[in-house]
């Protein structure tokens, strides 16, 4: 379990089931007789199971724990019941509650300064309020993503980098995707980097597509920066750096090169699908399967599979991905080769049905596709995306390991 500087598990981990939760903030009425007092209650909320915690912020740490919470809560609403008459009612909010950060408002973005407080591992004692998040829509990527002047990589499905022509990063560290599609970044590093005329564009644009948090940090962006949790890849990126490890340790004990094409340079066009559209993750896709399938030795594979015993007879009129499941099976000798390499035969059809007609035919085969990767049939495309770029890194990893 990753531990944090309060000396224990991160306190978004839920204590019944261990996801991360997220941060809410609920109006709770505390009464006495006629008169009642509320009050703005910080929660961490758990979407996985359910429960729900009050919190407590005391400087530098942060307690979640339901008896003590009541206890604090209860004490400031008594305070307060003993000053008002009967009949009345008054709500209390936490000093956090809108606070702004004048040294990082030059730029004006919204942010909800309560996050910075109750967020394990944002608040520091100098540089206040540098940590902040602050929350963009995904349709901001769209304009970096079809410029030719920018590039968008993602790192993971939840952190990316926006590079210039000039491979420099337009904010140093990055961002962050949360669990809602939402875009991170940290108010004090978008001040900084956004500084100057030629920013101007960068800085309308950002503003534009800035929107109010949704209070869940949760992200590698997250686990990266403030956890010091370095994460493995479970997209794209993965995918592409363990199959160049398998293509090199082949080349090491068959001495051929699996990869025909310049696979490289495949890469440096791929472009990762952003949002949810048919468009952009049919071509991710076309683009995913002409590197991993259509690069394959076919001449080369059958070649080494001969050298090892195979008859050719059972490997003519094999293509592609039947060649490499044979080569699997018998060269690397690792059972369950069909069951191994079915996440590329799933990416093959989904690549077949793009840019066909959505008809009756497509979304049976769709539905297919999605069966075969364990998906429920109501998630959206870009969720069935994400799903098989997880397995087939997680395909390339489990081949390089054996």
């Amino acid at each position: 379990m990753k531990e944090t500087d309060y000396g224990h598990k991160n306190p978004l981990r839920c204590p019944k089931c261990d996801d991360y939760r997220f941060l809410d903030f609920k109006g709770v009425r505390f009464p006495e007789g006629n008169k009642s007092v509320g009050i703005k209650i910080p929660f961490f909320d758990c979407k996985n199971c359910d429960t729900s915690t009050p919190v407590v912020l005391f400087p530098e740490r942060i307690i979640d724990n339901v008896k003590k919470a009541e206890t604090y809560y209860k004490k400031i609403a008594k305070e307060q019941l003993d000053k008002i008459n009967d009949g009345e009612f008054i709500g209390l909010t936490n000093s956090t509650e809108n606070k702004t950060f004048e040294s990082l408002n030059t730029v004006g973005f919204k942010y909800d300064s309560k996050d910075y407080y109750f967020i394990p591992g944002l608040y520091r004692q100098w540089d206040e309020g540098y940590l902040a998040p602050v929350f963009f829509s995904k349709e901001l990527l769209l304009y970096y993503n079809s410029h030719s002047d920018y590039k968008v990589k993602f790192a993971s499905t939840s952190r990316f980098h926006i590079f210039n022509k000039n491979e420099e990063t337009l904010i140093r560290y990055g961002f962050g995707i949360n669990r809602n599609g939402k875009i991170i970044c940290w108010l004090g590093d978008l001040e900084e980097d956004l500084q100057g005329a030629e920013n101007d564009v960068h800085r309308k644009l950002f503003l534009t597509f800035n929107i109010d948090s949704d209070h869940d940090i949760i992200s590698d962006y997250y686990f990266n920066q403030i956890e010091a949790n370095w994460t493995s890849s479970d997209n794209e990126t993965g995918i592409f750096y363990y199959r160049n490890e398998f293509d090199k340790k082949l080349k090491k004990l068959f001495g051929f090169e699996l990869t025909q094409l310049d696979i490289n340079t495949l890469i440096d066009e791929y472009k990762h699908p952003v949002i949810n559209e048919s468009h952009q993750i049919e071509n991710s896709y076309i683009k995913l399967n002409s590197l991993l399938t259509e690069s394959l030795n076919v001449s080369e594979l059958k070649k080494s599979l001969r050298e090892n015993g195979v008859d050719a007879k059972l490997i003519k009129g094999l293509k592609g991905l039947k060649l490499f499941e044979k080569f699997i099976e018998h060269n690397l000798k690792i059972d369950n080769s069909s069951k191994i390499v079915s996440p590329l035969f799933v990416l093959y059809d989904l690549r077949l049905l793009a840019g066909h007609i959505k008809d009756s035919k497509y979304d049976e085969k769709f539905k297919s596709c999605k069966e075969r990767l364990n998906l429920k049939d109501d998630i959206t495309e870009l969720e069935v995306h994400q799903e098989v770029c997880k397995k087939l890194k997680e395909m390339y990893e489990y081949l390089n390991k054996n």
